[in-house]
């Protein structure tokens, strides 16, 4: 199945990636969406949703189970790993989070 843009899966693109200890793989891209993998079963096990627009970069904290995200629409996520969730949002006054 080919996704936006002739992609060849469902990401338009991958902007940035990052390792977490726990074997997981953290993607970030197009979709403004940031993605979860387990890097052993080769599946997407979370889609850590509520940026609004392209996202440029994604970091992992495994010791304390966080990951963070900065975005096109201007926000810095931190995202709680185990629960998926967005723990805090940060908005820059102007323009992206790269």
């Amino acid at each position: 199945v080919r996704g936006a843009y002739g992609a060849l899966g469902p990401i338009p693109e991958v902007n940035s990636l990052a390792s977490a200890d726990t074997g997981e793989l953290l993607s970030g891209g197009g979709d403004a969406i940031c993605s979860v993998w387990d890097v052993h079963a080769g599946v997407r096990v979370a889609a850590l949703k509520g940026h609004t627009d392209i996202v440029h970069c994604v970091a992992s904290r495994s010791a304390h189970k966080q990951a963070a995200s900065g975005s096109e629409d201007g926000t810095a996520r931190l995202w709680d790993i185990r629960s998926h969730k967005c723990s805090s949002v940060l908005q820059v006054p102007r323009g992206p989070v790269t």
